[in-house]
């Protein structure tokens, strides 16, 4: 009974720790950084991405008046983190980012829209 009990309270530790809500971002919609995708309209690719894979992001959901805190600016975000290396030909990992930003909630502020997106690569 006592190994049944232990087992129990491991599976509902695990089904809690998986259903935590994630952490959300909010980013300003920079038209010189976040570039609609000319193949498909729901998507949108950084400017810093590289032809040979591809980080976008998908459009979910539009929302408006969500509260949130101050805005990110995204081109900051990617350049300063540990996906984004200037000194090599090819700065992003998209691949690595996509895996990023899938622990996330993001959405791009533009105009009084909240775009729910989430992050993807893909290899062309």
């Amino acid at each position: 009974m006592k190994r049944y009990l232990i087992f129990l309270i491991i599976i509902l530790f695990h089904i809690e720790a998986n259903s935590q809500d994630k952490d959300t971002l909010f980013f300003k919609f920079d038209k010189q950084y976040i570039i609609p995708s000319l193949g498909n309209e729901n998507n949108y690719i950084l400017k810093d991405s590289h032809e040979e894979g591809t980080f976008f992001f998908t459009i979910e959901e539009i929302y408006k008046d969500l509260e949130f805190e101050e805005p990110l600016c995204l081109k900051k975000y990617v350049r300063k983190s540990e996906f984004y290396d200037k000194k090599r030909k090819r700065k992003l990992n998209d691949y690595r980012l996509m895996g990023h930003f899938s622990n996330y909630e993001v959405f791009l502020i533009k105009d009084d829209k909240f775009i729910k997106v989430t992050s993807s690569y893909s290899i062309d």
